[in-house]
């Protein structure tokens, strides 16, 4: 259903005041698409638990407050994500790996 969504996809854009013919979109949804919503929920919880998964198994490890409070490895809200992880070279390079086995560009 996802895949119908996003391959037949068409657009159209006004050139000079005058709009050219259509041409079919390769990625991603329309804008305002309802189902947008749903898929970055879908996608933001299995990051989340991929990040926690990553924490428990020593590829990253998070920061803390203070030292005996909980660690956080991550923050999201609306569209952003923002990893938190100890200032030490091992920590980089677990997100780094765990970024390039999900094929995720780190920016």
């Amino acid at each position: 259903m996802v895949r119908e969504c996003i391959s037949t996809a068409k657009a159209s854009v006004l050139l000079n005041g005058k709009p050219c013919s259509f041409f079919h979109l390769n990625k991603g949804l329309r804008q305002g698409d309802p189902l947008s919503p749903l898929l970055f929920t879908v996608v933001a919880n299995a990051f989340s638990r991929l990040m926690s998964l990553a924490e428990q198994e020593g590829w990253v490890k998070g920061l803390s407050i203070c030292n005996r409070g909980p660690s956080t490895t991550h923050v999201q809200y609306v569209d952003d994500t923002v990893i938190l992880c100890a200032a030490k070279s091992r920590s980089i390079r677990g997100i780094n790996s765990f970024a390039h086995a999900l094929k995720l560009s780190l920016v």
